[in-house]
């Protein structure tokens, strides 16, 4: 298993202040320190960047908690440990939130098909407004 190495771990190891590894990727300091914190997490392409600054020794799963990254090999361990649950357990719980997710999904389908009420809403916004 590859080690876990948050970008703070990576900063701190590599004594590079927030400024200059923000300079390396294109971003403010201020950035950094926010996604070394944990307060954000850098959007794709930046996170692109950041794989390659650190030469992939970090890596976009260790910006999630290993709760929402379970699945991947960096993080399935820490997931293990830290959550209680069993393999198959969170596996259950995974299938459980994908059949709601599901749900969800034709509900809002079947919500964007709706029957025709005799109106539209341009009618609604032209009522009472004067000619």
């Amino acid at each position: 298993m590859i080690p876990v190495v948050r970008l703070s771990d990576y900063l701190t190891a590599q004594k590079l202040p927030f400024a200059d590894f923000g300079q390396r990727v294109g971003v403010s300091g201020e950035s950094v320190r926010l996604w070394a914190h944990g307060e954000r997490v850098p959007r794709p392409d930046v996170m692109a960047r950041i794989v390659e600054a650190t030469a992939g020794a970090v890596q976009p799963g260790d910006f999630y908690p290993a709760s929402v990254a379970g699945g991947s090999d960096r993080m399935s361990n820490l997931a293990l440990e830290h959550t209680g649950f069993s393999v198959e357990e969170r596996l259950r719980l995974f299938d459980l939130a994908s059949e709601r997710q599901r749900r969800r999904q034709t509900s809002a389908a079947v919500a964007a098909e709706s029957p025709d009420r005799g109106w539209t809403r341009e009618v609604l916004y032209d009522r009472g407004s004067a000619d």
